[in-house]
Order: structure tokens, then C-alpha cells, then sequence
């Protein structure tokens, strides 16, 4: 494979010429659709993503990681990367189910949006209720005293790159949140030390300075320690 003098790229065994891939995929949906950035709500790692939605009508049509995020840098994980079909799925389950009246045995069904504004509803009811502008001490604070979280995302991944000292317990980050565990490996690369306390040997046990194996559901005392 050779890159012409076109920006392409060509197999001369076989002839394909890949220009016109090229300049198909310049002409993609996505190039006069809505961008939108978010984060991806799968997990506490909250990696960057870009949606595009089509301006007409305003539905989903790509999802891609985030170059400019801080987190992941437009890298998703295997959750992340398959983000779309959170909102596109044909094999999702519709309509959801509502008891009804509340603290009713009986069930019926209910769209989506019925669910997703009625959460909505409550959310803003009971934040509006318990909101805080200042504590005690006169402190501006901004803060609801009712909603203890909602979503996830609430975890600064990046500091985890500064840290002198990182321990791990019960969870192979190494394969199930690797966007957060190259903080840490770049923390490594600082001279930290990563101790992995598992009662099982993960890929996460084999990155580590030091593994401490445990027995399983015996990992409360070395929280408690």
C-alpha cells in the first residue's frame, strides 16, 4: 500500500483506488447535521462524545468520541463506542411500564417520553424544593439537600494521572474502564505506585506494582483498614 500524491491511498498488486471512498466519506450525513457534545452516561469515567442529530428531524444519526475532551480524547471505550444504540435500537424495549395509579398493583404501558419527562418533572420538583444558596456560614453553595446524585460522570479521571499513590479494589479497570485506567498508567510512568487488591488475577493484577490477593467477599477489611 502507497499514499499517492492525492491524499489517497492504493493497493498496486490489486489496483483498488481508495480516492473515491475518500471522497464519499466527505459527504457523510454527518457534514450538515447538528453537533452536539455530551458525555457518556455508562459509567463514572464520563468520556467525551459528540452526537449528531439530523436538523429536520432531530433524531440521532452518529455518535463519536471527543477529540477536545479532557477524559478520553476521542477515544471511547467499547460501552462508549456503541453509544447510539442507546437512542437507535430496534430491539429496544417500548413501551416502558407504569404502575397506575401509584402504589397501584396494576401495571400499564407508557412511552419513553412519558417516563423520561415525568422523571424530569420529579427531578426539578424536589431540586427547586431543597435548593441551598448558602450554608450556615454564608457561603454560597448552590446545592440541593434532597438529591444525593443523579447520572454519573463525577469522577475527575484526570488527576488520577498525578497521584503518587493509586489503589484499586475489587474492579478489572484495566478491561472495564480503560479510558480511566490510562490516567493511572500514566501515573505509573511518574513513578507511582498502583497496589490491586482482588480475590481474582485480572489483567488490571498484572499491571500493577503491587497485587495483594484476597478471598473473595473478604475485600471489607482492607477497606476498613
Amino acid at each position: 500500500m502507497v499514499r499517492d500524491g492525492y491524499g489517497g491511498r492504493r493497493l498496486l498488486a490489486t489496483g483498488l483506488d481508495f480516492r473515491p471512498v475518500r471522497f464519499y466519506a466527505q459527504g457523510l450525513s454527518i457534514k450538515a447535521a447538528k453537533e452536539i457534545t455530551t458525555s457518556c452516561p455508562y459509567c463514572a469515567v464520563g468520556g467525551g462524545q459528540i452526537v449528531h442529530t439530523d436538523k429536520a428531524s432531530r433524531q440521532i444519526i452518529n455518535t463519536e468520541g471527543d477529540a477536545d475532551h479532557p477524559i478520553n480524547e476521542g477515544a471511547p471505550c467499547a460501552k462508549g463506542a456503541v453509544l447510539y444504540q442507546l437512542a437507535v435500537n430496534p430491539a429496544r424495549v417500548s413501551p416502558t411500564c407504569s404502575n397506575a395509579p401509584p402504589n397501584s398493583d396494576k401495571w400499564e404501558a407508557r412511552s419513553w417520553d412519558w417516563g423520561l419527562d415525568r422523571i424530569a418533572a420529579n427531578i426539578k420538583r424536589d431540586r427547586n424544593a431543597s435548593f441551598t444558596l448558602k450554608n450556615d456560614k454564608g457561603q454560597e453553595v448552590n446545592r440541593t439537600t434532597a438529591i444525593a446524585h443523579v447520572g454519573s460522570a463525577a469522577l475527575g479521571n484526570i488527576d488520577l494521572s498525578n497521584s503518587d499513590y493509586i489503589l484499586i479494589m475489587s474492579s478489572n479497570a484495566a478491561e472495564n474502564h480503560p479510558i480511566s485506567f490510562k490516567w493511572a498508567t500514566k501515573a505509573q510512568e511518574k513513578s507511582a505506585t498502583f497496589i490491586h487488591v482482588d480475590s481474582c488475577l485480572t489483567r488490571t493484577s498484572t499491571k500493577a506494582d503491587i497485587y495483594a490477593p484476597c478471598a473473595p467477599a473478604r475485600t471489607s477489611p482492607s477497606w476498613a483498614a
